[in-house]
């Protein structure tokens, strides 16, 4: 009896130091675990923030960049920017909209050490407009900045309404797109643009304001101004915008674009003319259009085969071998409306050349509009692939025997830029129209700033499950995984302090 319960209290002693060894070994291994818990958190918090890095599970990519903005933001890398969005980072995080906006700004940090990002509470710095002209800055705002140019860009430029009219005119739910990647993209081309071009529109003689053609430029970086015939010219005016007037110009008048088009001998200089089928006859504009290579009839082109409801909009072709556009931009259409017939005429001087940019489909016809907008066709006439957009360009050799040009953009009607509120034409999730004028602008003034990034559709369903998913991952991240490894630590120290 004696001698087992020795050896009972014998084994009783090494089970004492087996338990406590183990036990001891598990209390290290769960105090080193979530310690390495909490600095693996701490260390991914901190490079996140210096390095945003994120998932993108949404079928639109919203937070990812494009080939072209990347391949552009890398070749700026020696310019400081700033971006200063307007509002406290968490309440636009809250939006469901703005928090798109933020998660893919906060991408360009990825590829981009020279971008700074800051939100700003205009309740704690009332003054911070004051450094931007004092711009009307709201929640939603953001102000792109590269040491003193700027560029304002609002809720609107990063999210855009897509869509169209009912047929009959009414109004329909909105659908949203996100344009921010564009929007954002294309205000860094401006604010670190090596140029400064200036647009001024023509008035005095009923032309038209083409209030989208004027944002288009604004958005690329251009100064717009008006210019009368009356007055001299600015000499810093590189492209004079010339929108269906309804009123001839005298010889004098047409004298003054010649010596604006001439310049001293240095040409550089561009006209940028726009016809319309509501114009009266215009002899002495139409012949000096006519000495550039345009020669412009009466009346309204239409595709005689095409399926639209209005006979007046019709697709057009790109066929201007001397413009280059991207892979995604070649992938939309460019659209007339209501086009004033127009075709290629011999030009005034043999130093003259002329490039169609977009062109009008064989089977076009020409038509009237007739009282009340209603229109006529004509199908006896002879089918004609009519010019919708064209550019004549002057090449002459400078004093220091380097070849300067001149230039005269022309496009077929108003309706390519306004359109009517049921096409909406220039919005550019839909066409490529703005694009490819944007792209024909900057082609005659030598400039290589187009870009096209089109904007993501957004609705409610597939937003709503990328919020959820973000949500879940976040979930999963933050306590789905420090709680696991805690139940493993549990489990592992329980069946150790049980040996």
């Amino acid at each position: 009896m004696k001698l087992f319960k020795k050896e009972n209290r014998g084994a009783s002693k090494n089970e004492v130091i087996k338990k406590l060894k183990y036990g001891s070994l598990s209390i290290v291994a769960t105090v080193i675990g979530i310690v390495a818990i909490v600095l693996v958190n701490v260390l991914v918090e901190a490079v996140s923030a210096k390095f945003p890095i994120s998932i993108d599970t949404s079928s639109q990519k919203y937070f990812e960049l494009s080939d072209e903005s990347i391949e552009y933001i890398k070749s700026i890398d020696d310019y400081e920017l700033e971006l200063n969005f307007i509002g406290t980072k968490q309440t636009l995080l809250n939006d469901k909209y703005y928090y798109l906006i933020v998660n893919l700004a906060e991408k360009y940090l990825t590829y981009m050490d020279n971008l700074k990002i800051n939100y700003i509470d205009l309740d704690a710095t009332p003054n911070f407009a004051s450094k931007f002209d004092n711009a009307e800055l709201i929640d939603g705002d953001a102000i792109l900045s590269c040491g003193d140019r700027y560029r304002h860009l609002t809720s609107g430029d990063f999210i855009i309404d897509t869509a169209e009219q009912s047929s009959t005119g009414e109004e329909t739910d909105p659908e949203y797109a996100l344009n921010a990647e564009y929007a954002l993209t294309t205000a860094m081309m401006v604010v670190t643009a090596s140029d400064n071009p200036k647009a001024a529109f023509v008035d005095g003689h009923g032309e038209s304001e083409v209030e989208n053609l004027s944002d288009l430029l604004v958005s690329n970086g251009f100064t717009v101004t008006n210019q009368s015939l009356m007055n001299e010219f600015d000499k810093d005016i590189n492209i004079l915008v010339i929108a269906a007037p309804t009123k001839d110009y005298s010889e004098d008048e047409l004298k003054k674009l010649d010596d604006f088009l001439y310049n001293d001998g240095k040409r550089g200089k561009n006209i940028f003319y726009i016809a319309d089928h509501s114009q009266p006859r215009l002899p002495n504009l139409e012949a000096f259009l006519a000495d550039w290579g345009f020669k412009i009839s009466e009346g309204a082109v239409y595709e005689s085969e095409n399926a639209y409801t209005n006979p007046a909009l019709n697709e057009l072709k790109f066929i201007d071998a001397n413009i280059t556009l991207s892979a995604a931009l070649a992938k939309f259409n460019a659209y007339g409306y209501y086009g004033r017939p127009t075709k290629i005429a011999d030009v005034l001087d043999v130093n003259m050349e002329n490039s169609i940019v977009l062109q009008h489909m064989d089977t076009t016809k020409v038509g009237t509009v007739g009282a009340g907008g209603n229109f006529v066709k004509d199908d006896s006439q002879q089918a004609y692939p009519y010019v919708a957009m064209s550019y004549t360009s002057l090449e002459t050799y400078a004093s220091d025997f380097s070849i300067v040009a001149s230039n005269v953009l022309f496009a077929d009607s108003l309706g390519f830029f306004e359109g009517d509120e049921m096409l909406s034409l220039f919005n550019r999730n839909l066409t490529a129209n703005s694009d490819i004028t944007m792209a024909a602008v900057d082609h005659i003034l030598g400039r290589q700033n187009n870009l096209y990034i089109p904007a993501k559709n957004l609705t409610e369903a597939s937003l709503a499950l990328d919020l959820q998913t973000a949500d879940i991952i976040g979930a999963v991240a933050t306590i789905g995984v420090p709680v696991v490894l805690l139940i493993i630590c549990l489990v592992v120290y329980v069946r150790r302090r049980f040996l």
